[in-house]
């Protein structure tokens, strides 16, 4: 069975019990299955529209203000598990992200909701964390549709210890997040430290 044909049945299952369920998970799955390492980022939920697909949002690329963040971890992390260390001209290569450089890197991930209700410009992390606990035996078989090597949780929700203990995750910050210190060379660098660590490079 297909990674598609999984998430269909889970997610059919899933949207009984919430009404305006926005389908996530693998933006290429051949894209996916042929990458090292598989990657699945983990946020908090959509802001605005009910009923939709995330999936062809990302494949088209996203906007910029989330997805370029994410491109560029995506490159750098794979610079890492391939290099064993990350060459010092890695961040001229992705200073500046191109819409065709974001979209190739991102149609090689998986990323999902914790939240897969929409949402407003701001979540409400109380609410958040109520979904995390109530759908927490679908975000396991979810993940284990995909038995991704590395999680990279952008939620700021501490996941379950049944996920963390079954993967290796790395906690950080939403792509997004803003003030004097998520500056985007200096995310790039604290995340790069944080894998490296993680994964004992």
């Amino acid at each position: 069975m297909t990674i598609r044909e999984q998430e269909e049945m889970l997610f059919a299952e899933w949207k009984e019990k919430r009404p305006g369920f926005v389908d996530d998970g693998v933006i290429d799955e051949s894209e996916y299955l042929k990458s090292c390492p598989k990657i699945v980022f983990i946020l908090k939920e959509v802001n605005g529209g009910w009923a939709w697909n995330l999936k062809g949002y990302v494949r088209e690329g996203g906007k910029a203000q989330t997805w370029n963040n994410i491109a560029r971890w995506i490159y750098g992390i794979r610079r890492l598990y391939q290099n064993k260390r990350l060459e010092d001209d890695v961040w001229s290569k992705v200073d500046w992200v191109s819409a065709e450089f974001r979209k190739e890197q991102l149609k090689t991930i998986c990323t999902m909701n914790l939240k897969k209700t929409p949402g407003g410009s701001a979540t409400n992390h109380k609410e958040l964390l109520t979904f995390a606990k109530e759908d927490l035996p679908f975000i396991k078989r979810q993940l284990n549709i995909y038995m991704p090597d590395i999680i990279i949780n952008c939620s700021r929700a501490p996941l379950d210890p049944e996920i963390t203990e079954a993967f290796t995750v790395v906690e950080f910050y939403h792509p997004q997040a803003r003030g004097k210190r998520f500056k985007k060379k200096d995310m790039f660098d604290a995340l790069m430290a944080a894998v490296k660590e993680t994964i004992g490079q």
